[in-house]
């Protein structure tokens, strides 16, 4: 009876197991999860010099996880479950500022910051749209990485019609799902890294709207504006089964004003690499430089920079103006929310590097001068 009662119970488990495992196959084959190249989109991603034995490659040997005999699952759950430090999720409401972006003085060159690495750019007449994520959610899976208190005070509504739209790699932190779905008839144009347009043809857009780029290309916007896809160091893939099918990638957009040259680079994330010296030997001068500055942890140094690299990186490029982006939004590591300001804010002391550090939704001028203050110092003024 014992025998019996034994095989009741292993049956049982075995049954709930199946359909456990079927409810999380069916669920990773919704939309949000997005698609495979095929077609014109997967002869595209074969013919790229960097897609090596059937997945994109970085130029370095780079591991996502590493210093541990643990694991790659064992860190996962361990970072998934532990509990959080204190001071990682901010326990009262961030400030912001509310910028009206419909009615922007049309010469007005300016960014604005919708927290992490979403970003709005207005430049050569132009409105740029960068990895927008205006979910409470950076994830399929509903209440994990929620938005900070306060950080989510844009929606897609609030935007005007967007010219370009901008997208580093397809991780649920810069491409958000319900964002683009809603997007999609305010979008002129869309430039991804290859492989992405797959997620937005499946998500309904139109091939004509959408420009798939490789590493190095240059895509002529008009006569006073071009953009360059450029390399990072990363990884993509919104599950399992198509890990590193999408390019990852930087940009550079290049701006014509009275026959000068004004460089904004835009870094997405990517660990530290030889390739920012070569940035500066191919473009000279860069003005203004958006970096990915938070998530950063010892266990994937390789593919997210740590503060002390930030700052290498911006030295490598002579850049002056850093903005330090990919914080204050979501908890993605285990540093408190705001140790990447903290810690750039003390880096560039005695250095020509010019620190700024706005608020959300406050303008960024990026041909004058800018002053903002230690917000994150005085939240209780706010």
């Amino acid at each position: 009876m014992k025998i019996l009662k034994l095989f009741k119970i292993l049956f049982y488990l075995a049954v709930i197991v199946i359909i456990l495992m079927i409810a999380v196959y069916l669920f990773m084959k919704t939309s949000a999860f997005g698609a495979l190249p095929s077609g014109k989109s997967l002869e595209r991603v074969k013919n790229s010099k960097n897609y090596i034995d059937g997945e994109f490659r970085n130029k370095e040997s780079t591991e996502v996880l590493i210093n541990s005999r643990k694991s790659s699952i064992q860190k996962l759950l361990e970072f998934v479950f532990e509990k959080d430090p204190e001071g990682t999720t901010p326990d009262f409401k961030l400030p912001s500022i509310k910028t009206d972006l419909k009615n922007l003085e049309p010469d007005e060159d300016v960014m604005i910051w919708f927290g992490h690495s979403s970003l709005f750019i207005q430049m050569a007449g132009k409105k740029i749209l960068v990895d927008p994520v205006f979910s409470k959610y950076a994830s399929p899976v509903p209440f994990t990485n929620k938005a900070f208190d306060g950080t989510n005070i844009y929606d897609v509504d609030d935007l005007p019609e967007i010219d370009i739209l901008l997208i580093t790699h397809d991780h649920y932190d810069h491409l958000d799902y319900p964002t683009i779905k809603k997007l999609k008839n305010k979008i002129k144009r869309i430039i991804v890294p290859l492989g992405i347009d797959a997620h937005f043809l499946r998500w309904g857009y139109t091939e004509d709207k959408i420009t798939a780029v490789d590493w190095d290309d240059e895509i002529t916007i008009d006569n006073n504006l071009k953009i360059y896809a450029l390399e990072s160091r990363h990884f993509s893939g919104r599950s399992f089964s198509n890990r590193n099918q999408s390019l990852w990638a930087s940009f550079l957009i290049e701006e014509k004003i009275d026959n000068k040259i004004y460089r904004l680079f835009l870094s997405g994330d990517g660990g530290y690499s030889q390739r920012f010296k070569e940035f500066k030997e191919k473009f000279g001068s860069i003005d203004f430089a958006a970096m990915e500055s938070g998530q950063y942890n010892k266990e994937w140094p390789l593919i997210h920079s740590m503060p002390e690299e930030v700052i290498t990186e911006v030295q490598d490029m002579e850049v002056t103006n850093l903005f330090p982006i990919h914080n204050s939004k979501f908890k993605l590591s285990n540093h408190t929310w705001d140790d990447p300001l903290k810690q750039l804010d003390k880096l560039t002391e005695n250095t020509n590097i010019n620190l700024l550090t706005p608020m959300i939704g406050e303008k960024i001028y990026l041909h004058k001068e800018n002053s903002f203050t230690k917000w994150w110092e005085n939240i209780e003024k706010y």
